[in-house]
């Protein structure tokens, strides 16, 4: 028993130092297709008024994220100038019952908070980019997609790439 794996083992051991030498295509299953974003998904709609692909494509896009980070700011803002008004009216020891009213909250927290947010969008948006410009470069390679397409493809991974560098370079980190 013994002295068949060992044969069987040198034999597969053989076969792929041939295949890794000579290059021969090698196949273990057939291709699998890779489904459009929405194919494997089956989500069902969340509003009436609303199609599956509007949620997933708008609402959940990185341009919208980011509107979205814009409005937290906002509100975040308004928070605080609610908080410092109410304390005045109501005085400190009212407000301090209220979660997040504290001003080591709101001055360190909330800015901290909306720029995990604001460079988690944009290094995932430069990381999306930059392995979508990679694929679009073997595509091209392959002479599956046409220039303007692998064009089009850099120009989206250079503007991530500013984008998310200009980020990085206006962080301030409060502490």
């Amino acid at each position: 028993m013994k002295n068949t794996q060992y044969i069987v083992f040198t034999l597969l051991a053989g076969l792929l130092v041939t295949v890794a030498v000579v290059k021969l295509p090698i196949s273990f299953s057939s291709e699998i297709p890779i489904p459009e974003d929405l194919d494997d998904l089956d989500l069902p709609s969340v509003h009436p008024d609303v199609e599956v692909v509007d949620t997933y494509e708008g609402q959940f896009s990185t341009d919208n994220a980011r509107e979205d980070v814009a409005r937290i700011e906002a509100a975040l803002y308004s928070f605080h100038e609610l908080t410092l008004k109410a304390e005045l009216a109501l005085g400190a020891d009212a407000i301090a019952k209220i979660d997040n009213t504290s001003l080591e909250i709101q001055t360190i927290a909330f800015p901290n908070w909306l720029n995990t947010l604001t460079g988690t969008l944009a290094k995932q948006n430069y990381q999306i980019k930059k392995l979508e410009y990679a694929l679009a470069r073997k595509q091209f390679n392959l002479g599956e997609i046409e220039r303007t397409t692998l064009e089009s493809k850099q120009a989206q991974y250079i503007e991530a790439r500013s984008d998310f560098q200009d980020f990085w370079r206006s962080l301030s980190i409060v502490d």
